[in-house]
């Protein structure tokens, strides 16, 4: 209990590092002390200590008769997602929105996850449903939903994911040259629907380059 108590405040004073090695002591100790791993995970996702707080997720997740706290769930989610395990990132982050549906954060980094395990559509509908229930997009979402888009061959939907990207972001160099890619596919070469979004993107990346 006295360690579980010292766990805590140096948590809320965010001090990761000590609670790092005061965890890690404890399990030593009490090696299924289910607190003392959360201790141990939290702090390695804050630190990004991804593949160390991944593997205790791991243990944590495998010990029998848990009952797993939404922190937890999302905490693996997130672990997983930045080692590259797709498969449980996804699996974490659907019975965590299952509890939370309208959680923007987790909707978020849910789309962002499918688009990377190139399951696209997926990630479109998942963009859109945060659309739905949040009321807008990060800048950041309106680019990977258009990316998502264009590599569905929909150039229209990816053409107008890209243009809220630069409202959103309009001294941005990216969303001119994808929105200029994307027009390359709508119409006639002959029309230049693309000239001036490659114009804009070099009149951006020009002075960058000087």
């Amino acid at each position: 209990k006295a360690r579980t108590v010292i766990l805590e405040m140096l948590m809320r004073n965010k001090a990761y590092d000590k609670v790092v090695e005061e965890a890690t002591k404890a399990l030593k100790t009490d090696p299924t002390n289910l607190d003392f791993m959360r201790y141990l995970i939290y702090s390695d996702l804050e630190l990004k200590r991804y593949k160390e707080g991944y593997d205790q997720s791991n243990i944590f997740f495998a010990t029998p008769n848990i009952k797993p706290k939404t922190r937890d769930i999302v905490s693996a989610a997130r672990l997983a997602s930045a080692v590259g395990d797709t498969a449980k990132a996804i699996n974490y982050f659907n019975i965590a929105l299952a509890a939370d549906s309208t959680n923007c954060d987790l909707l978020t980094e849910y789309s962002k996850v499918l688009y990377l395990a190139k399951r696209y559509d997926e990630a479109v509908k998942q963009f859109a449903a945060k659309k739905t229930k949040c009321g807008d997009l990060k800048a950041l979402d309106y680019y990977y939903m258009g990316r998502a888009y264009l590599l569905l061959d929909d150039s229209i939907n990816a053409d107008s994911a890209f243009a809220d990207f630069i409202t959103a972001t309009p001294t941005t160099p990216d969303g001119y040259y994808w929105r200029a890619r994307t027009n390359l596919k709508i119409g006639k070469l002959e029309d230049f629907y693309s000239y001036p979004y490659y114009q804009k993107y070099v009149d951006l990346v020009e002075p960058l380059m000087a």
